[in-house]
């Protein structure tokens, strides 16, 4: 499951905790840090929207080398 919120503007520099609780579930957090950019007074991305494309990535990846490991193979054993 994934939990999106936006982080406004002004909020204090440093480490944060999010909690979410759920009526029969209990509740998790998990901690993540304010920082300033840069530029232009905007805070900096987490890079948590890379998580998606990356995973997607690494799944094609994988499928690849194993598409070259069983082609060798085969040849090899031809």
């Amino acid at each position: 499951m994934t939990f999106t919120w936006s982080v406004p503007n002004g909020s204090t520099i440093g480490n944060h905790v999010v909690e979410l609780t759920g009526a029969t579930s209990g509740s998790v957090d998990a901690t993540f840090e304010v920082y300033t950019s840069t530029g232009g007074g905007a805070l900096s991305p987490t890079g948590g929207d890379m998580a998606l494309p990356l995973g997607g990535l690494a799944a094609a990846m994988l499928l690849a080398g194993a598409g070259v490991w069983f082609a060798v193979r085969r040849r090899a054993h031809a």
